[in-house]
């Protein structure tokens, strides 16, 4: 049999070459996991800072009474067996999973949300996939709104987009027939309904109006006679995010009567985009990178909507607003099940 070690290789040579290891094998023996999990806290108020948690999985257990801010981005995360407790958590890249708890009320951002056994939680959510419950009564779901220094820049880290929040969209494995096991909070509840956080140098706010995430009913409006349906594409310019946000608190500042239903941030193809734009007029500008798409409704929205857009947007080409009144509903719906298509696939 053959030798792997070259025959010129001296032993002190191998020895310090066997001694180099990799940079994830040091990382790895650096970790503590008692660094990253919380255990049996009670009546307290426990603070994790951005560059705190850094990305690592963090585990949440048996606390009792207690506001628990994990204010960085975090891998994933296990909360169990948590009784009468507050969480406002900053982005997670993958899973935040919920067992055992009760009473409960949180904010929190994910890649994928996941409840079981559990009664009476309160989730203001942002989450890119459909958000799954079992085993548990009580749930309340209403939009993610928060703000605090650097949370944007965690969105980012974590591979998250504000504008990709499907939080209404939950599926429950174990449907009761003779109960209802969640439902979505009405508008007019908001987050400090549930919060009251102590004053912060991170700044952190729950108002709507400085949330990085987009305030959405998340429920499609019925046909309404008096009520429009409007559909607001910002294609990709390297400023879209910025110029959509612009749209939203222009539009709501100057029309409180519109609001909106949902949003998307996706790259559409030639095809996807002649499906939802009626021709092949805007490919190009679809193809171009990811475009931030939003649905809105209200009381003659169409034409409010075209008229902020001149406000806010520098060229025309920019952006794309939905003008016939009774196709636009149709193409919103069409827009909405084409984002789906593509964000699952």
């Amino acid at each position: 049999m053959g030798c792997l070690c070259d025959k010129n290789m001296k032993s002190k040579d191998l020895l310090t070459d066997s001694n180099k290891g990799y940079s994830w094998e040091k990382r790895e023996q650096n970790i503590d996991p008692n660094d990253f999990t919380l255990e049996a806290t009670e009546n307290s108020d426990i603070w994790k800072v951005p560059g705190s948690i850094n990305g690592q999985q963090y585990v949440v257990r048996n606390c009792r009474k207690s506001c628990i801010y994990l204010l960085d981005n975090i891998n994933t995360l296990t909360i169990d067996d948590c009784n009468d407790c507050k969480f406002i958590v900053g982005p997670v890249t993958g899973s935040v999973f919920l067992r055992d708890c009760r009473d409960c009320s949180c904010v929190v951002a994910c890649g994928q949300f996941r409840l079981r056994d559990c009664h009476n939680v309160n989730v203001f959510l942002c989450c890119p996939t459909q958000p799954i419950i079992e085993s548990s009564r009580r749930i309340h779901f209403g939009c993610y709104q928060l703000y605090y220094d650097q949370l944007e820049d965690q969105f980012r880290s974590a591979g998250l987009s504000v504008f990709n929040n499907i939080w209404s969209s939950v599926h429950d494995f174990t449907p009761s027939h003779t109960d209802i096991n969640w439902c979505l909070l009405p508008a007019t509840m908001t987050v400090q309904d549930y919060f009251q956080p102590s004053n912060h140098p991170l700044n952190l706010s729950l108002e709507r109006t400085w949330s990085v995430v987009p305030m959405t009913t998340g429920v499609f409006p019925e046909p309404d006679e008096d009520l429009e349906v409007c559909l607001v594409a910002f294609f990709h310019t390297n400023n879209e995010e910025a110029l959509a946000k612009s749209f939203i608190r222009q539009l709501l500042e100057d029309r409180p009567s519109c609001w909106l239903v949902s949003c998307r941030q996706l790259t559409l193809e030639g095809r996807d985009a002649e499906v939802v734009f009626g021709s092949s007029s805007y490919n190009k500008e679809a193809e171009a990178g990811p475009l931030v798409g939003l649905v809105l409704a209200g009381p003659r929205v169409i034409y409010f909507c075209q008229k902020t857009a001149e406000k806010v947007v520098p060229a025309k080409d920019q952006v794309y607003v939905s003008s016939n009144p009774r196709t636009s509903p149709i193409q919103a719906e069409t827009f909405t099940s084409v984002a789906a298509m593509l964000l699952y696939s």
